[in-house]
């Protein structure tokens, strides 16, 4: 038997990495389905992904976070924007976020 946490989704999912300048990388869901994100990304530069997750908007903004489409470097690729948020409070914002996908 396996454990579903096996298959649960962690903060770390939602926490930018020092290459990303404080701005998580996401897809805007009004010009990508789910599967066509997960195309999109794991063809791209040959990167790796095991599934899917959505957050919206407004959990963001529960959390202060703007999200903002950038369209670079393609169109409908959008941002999760952590500037001015020290690590500490990046990592609790990142936990609260990911909350809403696991209710």
């Amino acid at each position: 038997m396996i454990s579903s946490q096996v298959f649960s989704i962690t903060s770390q999912v939602f926490k930018p990495t020092p290459k990303d300048e404080n701005k998580l990388s996401v897809y805007n869901e009004e010009k990508f389905s789910p599967q066509e994100s997960f195309e999109h990304f794991t063809i791209s530069d040959s990167n790796h992904s095991v599934g899917v997750v959505a957050v919206t908007v407004d959990e963001c903004e529960l959390e202060s976070l703007q999200v903002y489409e950038d369209n670079d470097p393609f169109d409908g690729h959008s941002v999760i924007d952590y500037t001015g948020h020290s690590s500490n409070i990046i990592e609790k914002k990142a936990k609260k976020t990911q909350n809403y996908c696991n209710e």
